[in-house]
């Protein structure tokens, strides 16, 4: 672990039997002054943000990949990151804080994007990684972010509560035409499939639709769609098509880089 005789440190808190560690990246001068991280705003908003864990910040282990504002060395504080992890006998979930963390434990980088995901550490095989935005990233003026962050701390109680398994994906790009056939095959042994459609900048999509499984009546198959939504029921085409004319009108002209979506929040699950 870094230690410093000429520059200031923080310690970690929280007790060593925690299931959950959260990782922030290199200390601010308020953290220094008071030894600890997340503190002030940023912890203020991070132990609110705690609770929709079903934990208090006396439950879980808190520390930093960098333990002084000299961020030179990151290699070693990584290797030192891991050896602090390891001493935690209980660790069950990772939750870094920002890219550095992230990268110091899956090697992946921008967190915007993988928040909310479960990730296999490098290290570590046995323990999952659930990575989620900084508290000082949304009292940024990222303010909507916030309800990620909340949305995240959902999922690690129930990732807690439930276990976890992570899926290998394989992408395949320009697939034959006996590979798609193949691939509809095994989708119509489903009930109900979501399908992204992935088209080149500006290309037209003439018709898709919902994969309906062929041994279900239409009947049976929105039952099956209901029981899945927590709105519990079918969006219909005019919701869908107001959510359109918002995006096509003046008044979201101040919207960019972002995303509605109209799914009743079957993602948000």
């Amino acid at each position: 672990m870094q230690i410093s005789s000429t520059q200031p440190t923080i310690s970690p808190t929280g007790p060593l039997e925690s299931e959950i560690v959260f990782i922030g990246e290199s200390p601010s001068n308020e953290e220094l002054r008071s030894g600890m991280t997340l503190v002030g705003s940023r912890g203020s908003l991070f132990n609110r943000l705690l609770k929709y864990s079903g934990k208090s910040r006396s439950d879980v282990y808190i520390t930093s990949l960098f333990k002084t504002q000299d961020t030179s060395n990151e290699g070693q504080a990584q290797l030192d990151l891991i050896k602090e992890l390891e001493g935690l006998p209980n660790l069950k979930i990772i939750v870094p804080l920002g890219n550095r963390s992230l990268k110091a434990l899956t090697g992946k980088w921008s967190i915007t994007k993988w928040r909310g995901s479960l990730i296999r550490p490098l290290r570590l095989p046995t323990k999952i990684v659930i990575p989620t935005l900084n508290p000082d990233y949304c009292l940024k003026g990222q303010y909507k972010e916030t309800s990620l962050v909340m949305f995240d701390m959902m999922k690690i109680k129930k990732t807690l509560k439930e276990g976890w398994t992570v899926l290998d994906r394989t992408f395949k790009i320009n697939p034959t035409f006996e590979e798609c056939c193949e691939a509809l095959d095994r989708y119509n042994g489903s009930a109900n499939v979501a399908v992204d459609i992935e088209t080149d900048m500006g290309a037209k999509v003439s018709n898709s639709r919902l994969i309906q499984n062929p041994n279900m009546t239409e009947d049976e198959s929105n039952s099956a769609g209901i029981s899945q939504t927590p709105l519990g029921r079918l969006g219909s085409a005019d919701e869908v098509a107001k959510t359109i004319l918002f995006l096509s009108s003046d008044e979201s002209s101040f919207m960019t880089g972002s995303s509605l979506v109209v799914d009743g929040g079957l993602t948000a699950q």
